[in-house]
């Protein structure tokens, strides 16, 4: 497989939870995220190609609880884990402000390993 990728993933401290806002449900965790977007590890499979509409929670702390985006599920597979998937989407729409908070996420929650010296 051929990586497409146009912006550096950021693993994070914390697996945020990620919820389906049609079904406010708990989908999975999110693992990592870029400016372009993002995986989740999850108990069920998501099947690529669906367009959705996420809320993803923050760290305790914040002024915000949490901001919403849209994404397009590009893809699915088994985790290490057997009883997980690692499912990866990619922004369809991002606001202004959930751009900032996820630069915020990158910069503040960002794992020391994963660290390079692009600037956000």
């Amino acid at each position: 497989m051929s990586e497409k990728r146009k912006h550096r993933r950021a693993n994070l401290e914390y697996y945020l939870k990620v919820y389906e806002l049609d079904a406010e449900e708990c989908i999975g965790h999110l693992v990592d995220i870029s400016l372009g977007g993002f995986m989740i590890i999850s108990e069920s499979q998501v099947p690529p190609g669906g367009d959705h509409q996420f809320r993803i929670y923050l760290p305790e702390g914040h002024s915000q609880e949490s901001f919403t985006v849209k994404a397009r599920a590009c893809w699915s597979k088994a985790d290490i884990n057997p009883d997980y998937f690692a499912s990866g989407f990619c922004f369809i729409t991002l606001s202004l402000e959930s751009l900032k908070l996820i630069k915020m996420l990158i910069r503040s929650y960002e794992l020391e390993n994963t660290k390079s010296n692009i600037s956000y």
